[in-house]
């Protein structure tokens, strides 16, 4: 096989890969989710609990904000020229 065929090869497995670990995490964080909000309930009861879990929710947008696709600049002058 060509160097570009195993490239391209490698990507796609990596990239199912990374799917997997993404889904199986996101499906942890739910599953994990449900016992935390149970204790904050019991440690801080419900207003504070609605608090905490309120600025949890508010981190998801500068985190969210983390995840974007930045290209390298390898990449950006790779496709100027396409």
């Amino acid at each position: 096989m060509d160097a570009l065929c195993r490239h391209t090869l490698l990507i796609i497995v990596l990239g199912s890969l990374a799917m997997g670990i993404v889904s199986a995490a996101g499906s942890f964080g739910q599953f994990a989710m449900l016992p935390g909000t149970l204790g904050l309930l019991e440690w801080l009861r419900w207003s504070a609990a609605l608090l905490v879990m309120g600025g949890l929710a508010a981190l998801m947008v500068p985190l969210g904000g983390m995840l974007r696709d930045r290209p390298s600049p390898r990449q950006a002058n790779a496709e100027a020229k396409a």
